[in-house]
């Protein structure tokens, strides 16, 4: 690594932290950390564009496996003035909307249920 003659380097999560390597231009990251392991993410897209270099992180977002980080994901874009992508907005909005639904529904109910409740008990609480 240190002669440059590598270009490419795969790893785990090993190279996030404490190996110097100079010139890395571009990471892929082919998963999301879950929330409990997120710094790790910060710390593996932290080891582009070091020193006033420019440097990008890709990372691989399924839907139907990542949705849980999509949240967490774009608030850590945005923290930090990252541009970001349509698809996480999208889903992040999908989300937030569906909470929304969920705590409207919840709160029709808990209404519904007390004013069962007030209505069988003859107004007495």
């Amino acid at each position: 690594l240190q002669s440059s003659d590598c270009h490419i380097l795969v790893s785990t999560d090993v190279a996030a932290r404490g190996l110097d390597i100079k010139g890395i231009s571009h990471i892929i990251n082919y998963e999301i950390p879950r929330p409990e392991s997120f710094l790790s993410y910060v710390h593996r897209v932290g080891r582009t564009g070091r020193v006033g270099n420019v440097g990008r992180a890709t990372t691989f977002f399924a839907q139907s496996v990542d949705h849980g980080m999509a949240l967490e994901l774009y608030r850590w874009l945005k923290m930090n003035k990252q541009e970001i992508p349509v698809f996480l907005l999208e889903e992040v909005e999908r989300q937030i909307s569906i909470e929304d639904l969920q705590r409207k529904t919840r709160e029709k109910y808990e209404k519904a249920l007390y004013e069962s409740y007030v209505e069988s008990s003859d107004g007495e609480i």
